[in-house]
């Protein structure tokens, strides 16, 4: 059906995000409300850097772990500006139905897509949009819910427009769907999301006291000499001031200059203390 998978993509982002972060996210009542309630098309732009992606595989793992009720079926697209090429609407329509094909109970193909399939092998095509959204529609139609997550849509295609084609042959599958959206900021997207809900993405401090505690328990130089008081005043409560609400990235070259300056000043922390170690004796003699 389609030669695009985000399967593995999808693993090697969630590996990476800080164990613990994203809660804000998957707590927020307007995604809630897109989950369970009476949202259907929930927009969340964000700068470059925000966290955009890391959240939405926290939402995707969400729907494949809190989701799998029998009429609920998602499906996911990551888009990437290296591969616009590869996506056009039809193209991402075809692996939106290749998810839903592979999440049905039933082993057994719908006729709807042996049909698609067979008219297109003979010759050597592949479906058009309209073919492609109608074989989804019959698919979709009869579920519950039908939750698409579609991250980082201004690097979809070559022009916003293009990909505002993609997001409304989505939306036209029927009542069932649940669109969630990520991208930049864009006056294009705003007015087509208008009279969609709005969740900005940006840095939480939060998140980013996390990710700084982490960083500096696995310096283990740095956690055997903080005492105890120390210990209860995080050092990151005297970093996040500065960076909040800034993105991600910045904030994360920050902590390693920050984690190269710590492991200077101790490795002279420790001369020091070898040079008073020798000096100590020399005093008592």
């Amino acid at each position: 059906l389609s030669p695009q998978t985000y399967r593995p993509r999808q693993l090697g982002i969630l590996e990476n995000v800080q164990s613990g972060t994203g809660t804000w996210f998957l707590g927020h009542p307007s995604f809630k409300r897109w989950l369970y309630g009476d949202v259907e098309v929930l927009w969340c732009p964000g700068i470059s850097g925000a966290g955009k992606t890391c959240l939405m595989s926290l939402v995707i793992d969400h729907l494949e772990r809190q989701n799998a009720a029998p009429g609920n079926v998602w499906a996911y697209i990551y888009c990437d500006y290296s591969r616009r090429q590869e996506q056009a609407p039809a193209a991402l329509l075809s692996s939106m139905l290749q998810q839903v094909v592979q999440r049905r109970t039933t082993k057994a193909l719908p006729a709807e897509v042996l049909s698609l399939h067979q008219g297109h092998k003979k010759h050597g095509t592949r479906p058009t949009l309209a073919q492609v959204t109608a074989t989804l529609r019959a698919l979709t139609a009869p579920l519950a819910t039908f939750h698409v997550v579609v991250d980082a849509l201004d690097e979809c295609t070559e022009s916003e427009e293009d990909a505002l084609r993609f997001i409304s042959a989505v939306r036209s599958l029927g009542s069932s769907v649940k669109l969630l959206c990520t991208s930049r900021f864009s006056s294009i997207f705003g007015n087509y999301f208008d009279s969609a809900v709005k969740l900005e993405i940006s840095a939480q401090s939060g998140d980013i006291g996390i990710f700084l505690e982490s960083q500096l328990q696995a310096r283990t130089v740095l956690m055997s000499i903080v005492t105890p008081s120390a210990a209860q005043h995080p050092c990151s409560a005297h970093i996040l001031p500065p960076i909040t609400n800034t993105h991600f990235p910045r904030s994360y070259h920050r902590t390693r200059s920050l984690k190269g300056g710590i492991k200077k000043e101790f490795r002279h922390i420790s001369e020091v203390r070898q040079s008073a170690c020798v000096k100590v004796p020399r005093l008592n003699a």
